[in-house]
């Protein structure tokens, strides 16, 4: 199932027309945005869950993850961040990782039940593909405030 999977997303990617019949041995990248959650503490702060598989450990590797919030009671103010992941602490095993991003606004503090764009990007130099990319539309909530 996992071979032929790969071969169905390798040949979506190569173009109408052309198929590439891909071994089951060769990499893979995908990612996935989970949830986006406001910083019960840190209204300045969201905290983006990020599901990915990789499998090149030796290959260069990078993840990015930004967060844009425009105020829907003021569309000239915008909440905006951006947040890069240490290579170290992206694990390309070939097994599915979720890794929590902390982006900070740079801007105003993030405006609870409102919509935020959140868009993620992994990539993984010597994986097919080299790079995959998500974005999604959330509604930011504040998280539960840890117990004390």
């Amino acid at each position: 199932m996992r071979g032929l999977l790969r071969v169905a997303v390798v040949a979506m990617t190569a173009g109408v027309g052309s198929l590439v019949a891909v071994p089951v041995a060769s990499a893979v990248t995908v990612v996935d945005i989970g949830s986006a959650v406001i910083d019960a503490k840190f209204p300045g702060r969201v905290r983006v869950d990020v599901s990915y598989t990789c499998d090149v450990m030796d290959g260069a590797r990078s993840m990015n993850v930004s967060v844009e919030q425009t105020d829907p009671g003021d569309t000239s103010s915008v909440a905006f961040g951006s947040s890069r992941v240490a290579p170290t602490a992206i694990v390309c095993d070939g097994t599915a990782k979720i890794q929590t991003v902390v982006v900070q606004s740079k801007t105003v503090n993030w405006i609870p039940d409102a919509d935020a764009v959140v868009v993620t990007a992994l990539s993984d130099i010597g994986s097919v593909p080299p790079a995959n990319a998500d974005a999604k539309k959330l509604l930011l909530k504040v998280a539960a405030a840890p117990a004390t």
